[in-house]
């Protein structure tokens, strides 16, 4: 998709040079936290646990029954741990928060079990949004929150029982001490101090995430991007002429000047009365017909795409349409089908009567048998 050379983005280009190839910055943020969690040996450890628990529990019915039993008798809401995914972030932090309700639950399973367990929006809103996640993950880097969290973990294990102990360390070679490596080579820092916790896992972690979101999220120019941001409401240079003039320019289009002025007036008095919000709101309030060289522009700003999920799970539809008793299903027929699939939030709102009626009012497929004269 991404190749610059061969790629289908590449490809498309050639015939049409002002495409925006935008890498689906739900996957890019995804990532930012997979590689951060992979380069970081303490909150690798931590993920893998939980899917080897999830596995444990999961895998084997006694072992789940078991699992239920223990909720029920420590009068904990019966909940299932939450398998981790790859692809989907959410799900990461689905199966930490369900680690955490059942986390005594979890304890008591595996104490009477004796099984030992194995180490293991818009565009411009978007980057908004990216922003502040960038200055949010800046702003934690402080003693106060390393406190805050070590005194949680520490409230959580003493809670459980659970010891500080460090065991098993392995100690970096001498010939290793001399040079900088993101490899674990076995070693893995021990976390019973608030310094430790600090300097080998909450910074390193805060530090790799913010490094992956600065190099993550450079997909468009900062030309292009400095026009989309134009085009919206919460950016400080709303509607610039030198800024419109930059997207514009990228799609072959013009801005007149004094559309925008009176734009700028409209949409100020909307503004205060909470009629503008996003680029949406301002492209439903800049009718073509009063400004029809920057409602493009806008429209242009807005086909540019921020994710691709929407569009993968369309994608996905089609296992669940094309199934082996539909094997001799015409295209016409699958591809009307899929449509109703991906838009069933539309098709949920029409009227079954209606559809009904339309359908009786097409011309019929069968005709009566022609009556046929006495032979001769």
């Amino acid at each position: 998709m991404s190749g610059s050379v061969s790629g289908v983005q590449a490809r498309f280009r050639e015939k049409h040079p002002e495409a925006v190839y935008i890498h689906c910055y739900a996957h890019e943020l995804n990532l930012v936290l997979c590689h951060t969690c992979r380069a970081v040996p303490e909150a690798s450890d931590l993920f893998d646990t939980l899917e080897s628990v999830y596995c444990f529990f999961s895998v084997s019915i006694v072992n789940h029954q078991k699992f239920s039993d223990v909720q029920m008798l420590l009068g904990l809401k019966k909940s299932e741990l939450v398998q981790l995914s790859k692809t989907r972030w959410a799900c990461q932090v689905k199966s930490v928060r369900a680690m955490l309700d059942n986390l005594q639950a979890v304890l008591k399973c595996l104490e009477e079990s004796a099984t030992p367990l194995a180490d293991s929006v818009d565009l411009a809103q978007a980057t908004l949004f990216k922003d502040a996640v960038l200055e949010t993950l800046k702003s934690m880097r402080t003693d106060e929150m390393v406190e805050k969290l070590y005194n949680e973990a520490k409230a959580i294990c003493d809670a459980n029982n659970i010891s500080e102990r460090q065991t098993g360390r392995r100690h970096k070679q001498r010939r290793m001490e001399d040079f900088t490596v993101e490899s674990t080579l076995g070693t893995r820092a021990h976390l019973g101090t608030e310094d430790q916790l600090k300097h080998s896992l909450f910074y390193p972690c805060l530090d790799r995430m913010v490094t992956e979101l600065d190099s993550r999220f450079s997909d468009v120019g900062a030309e292009l991007m400095k026009g989309i941001q134009a085009c919206n409401p919460a950016a400080d240079d709303f509607l610039s002429e030198d800024s419109l003039d930059l997207i514009a320019t990228h799609y072959k289009m013009s801005v007149r000047k004094e559309e925008i002025l009176v734009a700028k007036q409209f949409l100020t008095s909307r503004k205060r009365e909470g009629a503008v919000s996003d680029m949406g709101s301002v492209y439903k309030l800049l009718q073509p017909e009063m400004f029809p060289t920057l409602s493009s522009v806008v429209q242009a700003a807005l086909t540019i795409p921020v994710s691709s999920c929407t569009c993968e799970r369309s994608f996905s539809v089609l296992r669940r349409l094309h199934t082996w008793l539909r094997r001799t299903m015409g295209q016409d027929r699958l591809h009307h089908l899929a449509i109703m699939a991906v838009e069933k939030e539309a098709l949920c709102g029409l009227d079954h009567g209606d559809v009904i009626d339309r359908f009786a009012q097409v011309k019929p497929r069968r005709y009566p048998l022609m009556l046929k004269g006495p032979k001769k």
